[in-house]
């Protein structure tokens, strides 16, 4: 359903401009307004504890963000298993001043250079773009906790004995209180 405009509605209506068809009118759009919005969009209304409300007043300043629009990014971000980044622009900054360098290199191996110096700026490139990758993906994606003990197990083995016994330590120290 459209929502007719002032004067639409008056010939529909067969109303003459004045204050009360103007009031009428406004009770139509409104009307219509919500009922369109109802089916576009879903609304929650949320109570909170004012000590809760703060902290995710604050966690909402700290990214720029509207206090709906961070508890919905929040909300989804936890259900993806991602997280949200304080600041998009800074890393929109990084990722720029990354792939800045990156055409640097490429430029210099366009350049006549030696063999031996096209060498290293080749290897250079190849670790750029692996950085940029990297910090791409850790910047909008990072590891959970369980994926980062995982792999620092992975890479060190020795690591495991040491968690091993300060979670023994943990486990004894809980038991005895």
């Amino acid at each position: 359903m459209t929502i007719l405009t002032y004067y639409e509605f008056l010939l529909d209506r067969n109303l003459s401009h004045s204050p009360e068809s103007y009031k009428k009118y406004r009770k139509y759009y409104q009307r219509l307004y919500q009922r369109k919005r109802r089916r576009e969009h879903k609304e929650i209304t949320l109570l909170l504890h004012p000590d809760n409300h703060i902290r995710l007043r604050a966690g909402a300043i700290k990214h720029n963000q509207s206090l709906s629009r961070f508890i919905e990014s929040s909300a989804l971000a936890y259900l993806d298993q991602k997280y949200i980044t304080p600041d998009k622009n800074i890393v929109a900054s990084i990722l720029q001043k990354v792939s800045l360098m990156y055409s640097y290199i490429q430029q210099l191996l366009h350049e006549g250079n030696t063999d031996s110096d096209n060498q290293t700026i080749k290897r250079s490139f190849d670790i750029l773009l692996k950085l940029e990758h990297q910090l791409e993906q850790l910047l909008t994606h990072p590891d959970s906790l369980e994926t980062v003990i995982y792999k620092t197990l992975h890479a060190y083995p020795n690591y495991y004995q040491t968690l091993t016994k300060l979670l023994k330590a943990y486990d004894h120290q809980n038991q005895i209180n």
